[in-house]
């Protein structure tokens, strides 16, 4: 799966012009989390990698194994 700042030009910022407070606080959510999606996607790996250097229990890493993969579209 690309990374999000290979398919939108970051920072995204969204506008609708006439919308509810409801449909602005959506877009704005929708925003943020496009301008955030990689940052989370790289901290799970450098956990990944933290967590397979310095040992750790199996049930953490698989945890943030499954998050990973299914960010990445390989769940």
């Amino acid at each position: 799966m690309k990374r999000m700042s290979e398919v939108f030009k970051l920072p995204v910022v969204l506008t609708v012009a006439g919308a509810t407070s409801k449909q602005v606080e959506r877009v704005n959510l929708s925003a943020h989390a496009i301008n955030h999606v990689d940052a989370l996607a790289d901290a799970l790996e450098g956990l990944l990698n933290r967590l397979h250097y310095e040992g750790c229990d199996f049930a953490d890493m698989a945890v943030a194994a499954t998050a990973l993969e299914a960010y990445r579209g390989k769940a």
